[in-house]
C-alpha cells in the first residue's frame, strides 16, 4: 500500500510502473485521488493501461502478492483513507499483519502529531510501516528553484505570486523571478493573508 498526496500524479505514475514491471494490478482508495487519475488519463498525462486497474471492492479475490493498493492521506487527515484504515473504520478495506505501507512524504509542519498517530495505530495493527526516515521514500510535489526558474523562463508571465508556503518560503521564491531577463511589464508581490 502506498499512501501519497491524491494530486501528486507522478508518483501515481511510478507505482503504475512499478506495479507492471512486478505483475501487479493497481487498486485506488480515496475519492479524490480515483478523480485526479480520471482527469490524468483523459489528458494523457498519467500513462497506464485500463487492465492495471482494479476496482478497490475486488481486491479480496487477488493474492495479496498480485495488487497494490493507493490511498489517500499521507498526512495523516482524519476522513483521509489511511487514517481510517489505521483505526479500523474503513468500509470495504482493512490491515493485515504483514502488510506494507508506504508514506512518501515527509509531515508537513503542524501535521506531524497526526501523521506519528497513523503510523503508530498501522503498526499496532500489525504493518511494516515505511517512511522516511526509515527509507528514503519522500517525494516532493513542489518544484525546485531550478524547475521554478525553467517554468518562469517557459511561460514569461507579466505577474509572479507565489501563494503557498511559511513566509520563509514564499519570499525565496522572488529570487527565481529576478532571474528572469529583464521585462519591463513584469512584477512580483509577495501576499500576506487576507491582503
Amino acid at each position: 500500500m502506498v499512501a501519497t498526496f491524491a494530486s501528486l500524479i507522478s508518483r501515481v505514475q511510478q507505482v503504475a510502473n512499478t506495479a507492471i514491471r512486478y505483475g501487479r494490478k493497481l487498486a485506488i482508495a480515496g475519492y479524490s485521488m480515483n478523480e485526479n487519475i480520471k482527469i490524468a488519463r483523459s489528458l494523457g498525462i498519467l500513462k497506464a493501461p485500463d487492465s492495471l486497474f482494479v476496482d478497490v471492492q475486488r481486491i479480496d479475490s487477488l493474492p495479496d502478492d498480485q495488487v497494490v493498493v493507493m490511498v489517500t492521506g499521507a498526512q495523516g487527515e482524519p476522513s483521509a483513507v489511511l487514517a481510517r484504515l489505521a483505526n479500523g473504520s474503513h468500509r470495504s478495506l482493512e490491515i493485515e499483519d504483514g502488510d506494507t505501507v508506504v508514506l512518501s512524504s515527509h509531515p508537513i509542519p503542524g501535521n506531524e502529531e497526526m501523521v506519528y498517530r497513523t503510523i503508530n495505530q498501522l503498526i499496532r495493527r500489525g504493518a511494516n510501516v515505511i517512511y522516511d526516515p526509515v527509507l528514503p521514500v519522500h517525494v516532493s510535489g513542489h518544484g525546485s528553484q531550478d524547475e521554478m526558474r525553467l517554468m518562469i523562463n517557459l511561460v514569461k508571465p507579466r505577474h509572479f505570486m507565489p501563494v503557498h508556503g511559511e513566509p520563509c518560503a514564499i519570499c525565496a521564491r522572488t529570487p527565481s523571478w529576478r532571474l528572469r531577463p529583464a521585462s519591463p511589464t513584469r512584477m512580483c508581490s509577495c501576499a500576506k493573508t487576507g491582503r
